[in-house]
């Protein structure tokens, strides 16, 4: 269950969804991810670190990454957010703000699956209590992520996750919003008709009421573009559980 074990570099902020033929994944400048979104796609046009201050009690430095379908790989219009040394303090600390802020049915494990899945049925909250991990995100030429104890990967429904690397007393925290349970989809085995199955249960999803780490109203969510303006009228029109 152990991968590479040097420290990832900061990861840098991603495109999000665009059926324009453009590169499959882009990054910001540093520039652009201090703060400015810049014109890059369709990103919000607010910064994370100003965003946060402006509305959250406790100052946490949140990572915004932005994602695109790649293959039968739907990830999300929503941003995945990295809270870093959100909730300190270990398992129990996790899952109590967890369970706080309306994010149940948790588990304890020395980690997450090391094969690339995503989730249809519901959105997922990493927690990590203790040691450190390494996650490769959003599938073919996305972005590696480490996380240490105290940090809290908020993924959307969609976007592929798995671990590659890990601390040998890792431990991780998971929880679901409203309790949800959740399905382990791997792309390799989809056929079309079960990917448009599957993203027309991801597009059906609420935004959670909120952020499992923060308490506060999901605002990188919110603000994110809708599925109309993310171009996704005529991926809606083919979403077809019968479609061959």
């Amino acid at each position: 269950m152990t991968g590479a074990n040097s420290p990832a570099a900061r990861s840098p902020i991603l495109k999000p969804w665009d059926f324009s033929g453009a590169p499959a994944l882009g990054s910001l400048s540093d520039e652009q991810r201090g703060n400015k979104a810049g014109n890059v796609g369709w990103i919000p046009d607010f910064p994370a670190k100003k965003h946060s201050e402006r509305t959250r009690s406790n100052i946490v430095n949140t990572e915004i990454f932005w994602s695109k379908p790649v293959g039968f790989v739907p990830n999300s219009r929503f941003p995945l957010l990295v809270h870093r040394n959100a909730v300190p303090g270990g398992e129990d600390a996790l899952i109590k703000r967890f369970r706080s802020n309306g994010w149940l049915n948790n588990w304890r494990y020395p980690g997450v699956y090391t094969y690339a899945h995503f989730h249809s049925t519901t959105h997922e909250c990493l927690g990590c209590a203790k040691g450190w991990m390494e996650v490769d995100l959003f599938g073919q030429g996305g972005v590696r992520v480490r996380v240490e104890a105290g940090d809290v990967i908020v993924l959307p429904a969609g976007v592929s996750h798995e671990m590659v690397g890990n601390s040998d007393d890792v431990m991780m925290v998971g929880g679901y919003p409203d309790g949800r349970d959740w399905d382990n989809v791997q792309d390799a085995g989809l056929t079309e008709t079960m990917f448009r199955a599957a993203a027309k249960r991801i597009m059906m999803l609420p935004i959670p009421a909120r952020d499992p780490a923060t308490g506060e109203p999901m605002y990188e969510w919110i603000e994110a573009p809708s599925s109309v303006d993310a171009g996704l009228n005529d991926f809606r029109d083919n979403l077809d559980d019968d479609a061959n």
